[in-house]
This record gives C-alpha cells, sequence and structure tokens, in this order.
C-alpha cells in the first residue's frame, strides 16, 4: 500500500470496525465467485 493510502487509513471514517466489515463482505463476495466458478466445471 502507498503512504497515500496508509494516511488514508488514519481518517475517522475508517475505523477499525468499519474495516472489518468491508473485509467481511469482500470474503463473502469472493467466496460467491468461487462457488460460481466450480459449478461451471462440473
Amino acid at each position: 500500500m502507498s503512504m497515500k493510502g496508509m494516511y488514508m487509513l488514519n481518517t475517522p471514517e475508517y475505523t477499525e470496525e468499519n474495516i472489518r466489515k468491508a473485509l467481511e463482505i469482500l470474503y463473502v463476495d469472493r467466496a460467491n465467485e468461487f462457488r460460481v466458478i466450480t459449478s461451471v466445471f462440473r
């Protein structure tokens, strides 16, 4: 991550709770994406 990105995370909008929620959403989306891909190959 660039230094600009690191400073951006140091703002009030990016609390640890918000970051965790965003990562959980991304993880679920990625899991669903792999599920769809595997169903195509079956």
